[in-house]
């Protein structure tokens, strides 16, 4: 794990040691550090060069539609080296998270008119509700729900 602690990145412990968010966005946009003798230590590169290959494939399609922007680019032509280079680590299992990106991200994009996954997303919901709490609820906020006043409050809070 040296090229997290080297990252200052911290895991999540769910089912060993996952990277969430902007952790694992930057494992991805960092990728080439793998690559590094102080990270390979006495791990041959060219076992290391395949899951480089990956992360920058996946790299490559989140930044093209993983964002709040439009779409862009050739997105099926991006599924489709993900998935080569991924089915090329011979290990690894096609997990549920894995297969709906390899199959369902092109039809749901096609759904969402032309934008990003980052509009849909719960970080983007939860942005929305701290600005509402920071920006109009503050000006109106009664802490009680039983106050008379409440529920006059909230809607001048909405509207």
């Amino acid at each position: 794990m040296k090229w997290p602690i080297k990252l200052n990145l911290v895991s999540r412990n769910y089912q060993g040691e996952v990277f969430e968010g902007n952790a694992a966005r930057k494992l991805l946009k960092t990728s080439d550090m793998l690559l590094s003798d102080d990270i390979l230590g006495d791990v041959p590169r060219l076992a290391v060069v395949p899951f480089v290959s990956c992360y920058k494939a996946m790299e490559k399609l989140v930044s093209h539609c993983f964002g709040m922007e439009k779409v862009h680019g050739n997105i099926a032509e991006l599924v489709d080296n993900l998935i080569n280079c991924y089915l090329a680590l011979e290990k690894l299992s096609v997990t549920l998270k894995t297969h709906v990106l390899f199959e369902h991200l092109i039809p749901c994009l096609l759904n969402l008119g032309g934008n990003g996954l980052g509009l849909y997303s719960e970080q983007a919901g939860e942005s929305v509700h701290r600005e509402f709490l920071q920006h109009f609820w503050q000006n109106y906020k009664i802490s009680s729900i039983d106050h008379p006043q409440y529920s006059e409050n909230l809607f001048s809070a909405v509207v």
